[in-house]
């Protein structure tokens, strides 16, 4: 199994690759590009991806000034990840497991192009089926419950003459749920989980079904009412026929992935040890019961890791995980969950928590080791991928550096403190702002701005492609499919 240690060494390497990829001659601006920035050349096809994709692109202003601030934002992006390298950045621990992280994540996403969406089909039928289900509308109430024990527990007492109403308290505690009865109200069929839907489909008017697995738990669904559009039209199916289709698209690919991953990790069997296992909760909830659960979530702190390996020292060697072609020990699996970032380490209060937790990890791992075995760290897709990871991390990066060092003047504090608006008339600008915290990234942003312009070695914009960019948006009508607003 690849370690850590390889992938932050490839990660450094990867990102080097990147500067010396993006960084040729300047040159002259072809007819494809929008700009050049020391050497790096943007086409408008890339910027184009980059500004439909921002979620905060057209906010607070519109037309080609909008278009000039997103293409200066890219800019300092690609200037980033030149930054990065030049100074040293990409030696920082923290910053080595964000990159190490994402870069892996975009191989797993590889991974899963080419193994499952690249095989989907989708049939005429099954477009059809999905029109029918968009224009269904069902009236629910439900029953739910991470735990099937419990969820069986209330289907029979239902039978036995108990209540939604009363059942909907135990279900939902103290919320509106439990107030109406678990009335979840109309909703169109196509915007439930497969699984629910399906038994929904099989339900009369006034019919209870038995308890269904979603992704997030057990339900036990009851039909009020069922309607279906009267009309149908060919024009109204062949005018949503692009939005069905990657509905059941993506339905099919996360049923087809599913399948993918329960065959290649079922071939290759990981097990735990049980007696690693249990001395590891043991070591962590600092108690013999195996079936307790903590008053409080346990996060893998690099603390929380440290403390581990000197008090299981004698145990470091112990098989924690064996599989077909290998096996992990506890300390292989306690030194690689250091190496990633703390937001995306384990959180459980339990033991069988964190033995699902140690199930993903593992099915990751081995998903990696076939991701390599297939090459497919060289498919260009990635490529383009880890390219834009690199650039996006450098400038968060970078950012968040900003952001720490910032000094706020004590009239910006006191006007978002004390809504002191005398400040206001020395800086208009504040009105444009809502919190101390959007100023304060907008400030960040500008002063990290500034520092690009002075590593700027040389820039070519092509005004004229810009210009046509702006003149082919309709900035009246634009569908903003997500909006994020800054804190």
């Amino acid at each position: 199994m690849k370690n850590w240690q390889t992938w932050i060494f490839l990660s450094c390497c990867l990102f080097s690759v990147i500067i010396n990829l993006n960084c040729d001659k300047p040159g002259v601006l072809s007819e494809e590009d929008i700009a050049i920035v020391n050497g790096r050349h943007i086409s408008i096809d890339e910027f184009r991806l980059f500004y439909e994709l921002d979620p905060n692109f057209g906010i607070d202003s519109l037309g080609y000034p909008a278009l000039r601030d997103e293409l200066n934002k890219y800019i300092d992006q690609i200037l980033a990840v030149q930054l990065a390298e030049q100074s040293g950045i990409i030696h920082d621990s923290l910053f080595k497991k964000v990159l190490n992280w994402e870069f892996r994540q975009a191989l797993l996403r590889q991974l899963y192009r080419e193994v499952v969406a690249s095989e989907i089909e989708i049939t005429e039928n099954e477009l059809r089926e999905e029109f029918i289900r968009e224009n269904t509308r069902v009236h629910l109430r439900h029953l739910f419950s991470r735990d099937s024990t419990e969820v069986y527990h209330w289907y029979r007492q239902l039978h036995q003459g108990e209540t939604f109403q009363s059942l909907a308290v135990s279900s939902f505690k103290d919320t509106v749920l439990a107030r109406n009865g678990g009335d979840i109200g109309w909703i169109s069929l196509s915007e439930l989980d497969e699984n629910l839907a399906g038994a929904i489909e099989k339900l009369e008017q006034g019919g209870l079904s038995r308890p269904v697995k979603s992704r997030w738990g057990y339900h036990i669904l009851n039909l009020i009412d069922k309607e279906i559009s009267p009309l149908l039209k060919e024009a109204d199916f062949l005018q949503q026929r692009g939005k069905l289709e990657k509905r059941v698209k993506k339905r099919k690919e996360r049923k087809q992935a599913n399948q993918f991953i329960s065959a290649y990790i079922g071939n290759l069997n990981p097990q735990p040890d049980k007696n690693t296992l249990r001395i590891l909760w043991q070591a962590i909830a600092s108690i013999d019961e195996e079936k307790a659960v903590l008053a409080s979530p346990v996060t893998f702190t690099n603390q929380k890791i440290q403390d581990l390996l000197l008090l299981l020292q004698e145990h470091l060697g112990d098989v924690l995980i064996t599989y077909k072609s290998g096996k992990v020990t506890l300390g292989e699996y306690l030194s690689s969950i250091k190496m990633i970032p703390i937001s995306e380490r384990p959180r459980f209060q339990s033991m069988h928590q964190l033995l699902n937790k140690l199930g993903i990890w593992i099915r990751d791992e081995l998903l990696l080791e076939t991701a390599y075995a297939r090459e497919l760290q060289i498919r260009p897709l990635y490529q383009s991928e880890i390219v834009e990871i690199s650039q996006r991390e450098s400038y968060h990066f970078l950012l968040e550096h900003e952001l720490n060092q910032l000094i706020i003047p004590v009239d910006i504090r006191r006007y978002f403190e004390e809504n002191d608006k005398t400040v206001l008339s020395a800086n208009r600008k504040l009105s444009n702002f809502h919190t101390l915290e959007e100023w304060k990234w907008w400030r960040a942003e500008k002063n990290l701005h500034y520092k690009f312009q002075a590593f700027v070695t040389s820039i070519m914009i092509n005004e004229k492609k810009l210009q046509e960019e702006n003149s082919s948006i309709d900035w009246n009508s634009r569908i903003r499919l997500f909006m994020i607003r800054k804190p």
